[in-house]
């Protein structure tokens, strides 16, 4: 095997791991910001109980144990905003070092 063959090749395998990194990183991202999204409609739902339960007369116990669990989730999701800004630097930072080992095989 030629040298530049045996270059090419190895090329293209550090191209094809930084890209599986790439979409690893993306997929966490995704399933971290689907998984804040369902935390927001479940703090949404918790929301639309109070307001229902005050108008029907609902005990106020139970409005202020859906309230302070509401609160929760949102403090949860205000947590995993921070989470998603780290993956999301970290997607953008894998998927430009993948950029560049595709560069660096196709200059071969």
């Amino acid at each position: 095997m030629k040298p530049i063959e045996l270059l090419l090749r190895l090329a293209k395998i550090r191209e094809d791991q930084a890209m599986a990194n790439a979409r690893r990183a993306t997929g966490q991202l995704n399933q971290a910001e689907s998984f804040q999204k369902k935390v927001l409609d479940y703090a949404k739902d918790y929301e639309n109980q109070i307001l229902e339960g005050g108008k029907t007369g609902t005990t106020v116990a139970f409005i202020q144990d859906a309230n302070a669990f509401r609160e929760k989730l949102l403090l949860s999701s205000g947590e995993m905003s921070n989470k998603i800004k780290g993956l999301s630097t970290g997607s953008e930072q894998a998927f430009k070092v993948a950029m560049q080992a595709k560069m660096r095989s196709q200059g071969l």
